[in-house]
């Protein structure tokens, strides 16, 4: 008798596991994708093994080849959990430059090696059961035995072995990976070992697949914390969700546009119309945006900054999103019958071309923003000097701190009359010093100053 209790609740957790990642829309990186994979290979094998159950009941009466198919697919399920578990505890390594090609072929090897031996072990099962007995076998009234030779423990040997890759792989990266995800694993890797090894000493149990629900609703709601990725005013990505998707196109080297759309006077808007007047006209904003360009995907960086990502866009199609957006923009946007006439810049972004990292592209969007020169226009990201204004953005905050730092230095140097053949006095140069303890030259850092209040002071 195999009590079926765990293996409903199982699949009720999953069915809401899943419904729950999808409601909040999950950005579609590398680590979202293989999370993607568990949870469905999760609830699959969970519905594989309540059928196998069920066909055990009433094996007399199926074919026998249904009931091998039945427990290869359960089979191959399971270990495909092990490892699209390893590849996931790859995934949540923050990386800041992509894996080299010999890394990429050494992880595709250490992931998908044991996994084809494991599958082969499986499917071997059927086609030689005639002579041998490898993992499992049926009688002659079709009731599964399960195998307890080699090959069985050398499956196990094979999960075992993603576990431990993946327990290894954490602590090898410890530095780039958060110390609550590392806990979560241990307790994931701790739930799941001690689930199969119940299963394994009382096969009626059926608590594996409930051990690994439990584990896998843990993870999302404190790993994959999709809430830290919604900006709840406006129901789009927030900017943590747009810097997390360019790290995992960069690190993948896949191309795409950003269209950055900045709302210009905020800070007068707001002190004109109120905060709750603003964030309202913002939430109008973002449905304009999420009816009409569903296509891309939708982020709000900031108070009146937003942007589109396209994986790609053709000539014709910019042209039409930049003529919707400046048509819409050009009516005034009404709340409460009072008429706010909104002004806007955009700034179109292609990547890799344009910028190398998601900092670049924050970069481009942030020079936009804070320069009048493109106000009212539709900037190319191509057209601005980008070294040029990071070399002026470093100066300005070096200058910021210079005098409370004491960066600042003067030197005297002598002044000596050729006619009087003496020194005659002394001329003071200033120099500027940066947080590395090198000169910025005047000829840099004055007229830059000129342009704020640091020349004053």
């Amino acid at each position: 008798m195999h009590f079926l209790e765990f293996d409903i609740a199982a699949f009720f957790l999953g069915i809401l596991v899943m419904w729950f990642f999808h409601k909040n829309r999950p950005i579609p990186n590398l680590q979202n994708k293989i999370f993607y994979f568990l949870i469905i290979t999760s609830f699959t094998v969970t519905v594989l093994d309540f059928v196998s159950v069920v066909f055990t009941t009433y094996a007399i009466y199926l074919p026998r080849w249904l009931l091998w198919l039945t427990n290869c697919l359960y089979f191959t399920g399971s270990d495909s959990l092990a490892m699209i578990w390893a590849a996931y505890s790859y995934s949540i390594v923050e990386r800041s430059i992509p894996p080299t090609r010999k890394q990429k072929t050494f992880f595709r090897l250490a992931i998908f090696l044991p996994w084809i031996a494991a599958i082969s072990l499986v499917w071997l099962t059927p086609l030689l059961s005639g002579s041998h007995v490898i993992l499992f076998y049926f009688d002659e009234f079709n009731l599964y035995h399960r195998s307890n030779n080699i090959w069985f423990f050398i499956l196990h040997v094979i999960v075992a072995y993603y576990l431990i890759y993946s327990i290894v792989n954490l602590f090898v990266n410890w530095k780039r990976i958060e110390r609550q995800k590392i806990v979560m694993f241990l307790i994931y890797a701790g739930i799941v070992v001690l689930s199969v090894a119940l299963q394994l000493t009382f096969e009626s149990l059926l608590i594996e697949s409930f051990g690994i629900a439990v584990a896998t609703m843990a993870f999302l709601f404190y790993i994959q914390k999709p809430e830290d990725f919604i900006d709840y005013l406006t129901g789009l990505y927030n900017q943590n969700a747009f810097i997390k998707l360019m790290q995992y196109k960069f690190a993948t080297e896949t191309p795409y546009v950003c269209l950055a759309i900045i709302i210009d006077d905020v800070p007068f808007l707001s002190h004109t119309f109120g905060f709750a007047q603003v964030n309202r006209l913002y939430t109008d904003i973002a449905d304009f945006l999420k009816h009409n360009f569903s296509g891309g995907m939708i982020y709000n960086l900031d108070r009146g900054l937003f942007a589109i990502v396209y994986k790609s866009l053709g000539e014709s199609e910019r042209q039409e999103i930049i003529s919707k957006i400046q048509n819409r923009f050009r009516q005034p946007w009404i709340k409460d019958t009072v008429e706010i006439k909104l002004y806007s810049r955009l700034c179109i972004i292609d990547c890799p071309k344009d910028a190398q990292s998601a900092e670049d592209t924050l970069d481009i969007i942030n020079f936009v923003t804070n320069d009048d020169r493109y106000k009212l226009g539709v900037v190319f990201a191509h057209e601005i000097d980008i070294e040029e204004k990071k070399r002026t953005a470093y100066i300005e905050r070096v200058l910021r701190g210079g005098m409370s730092e004491g960066r600042f230095e003067v030197y005297y140097q002598p002044l000596y009359s050729t006619q009087k053949k003496r020194l005659i006095g002394a001329e003071a140069l200033i120099r500027l010093r940066d947080a590395n303890g090198e000169f910025i030259s005047p000829e840099d850092f004055i007229p830059i100053s000129e342009k704020t209040e640091q020349f004053y002071e």
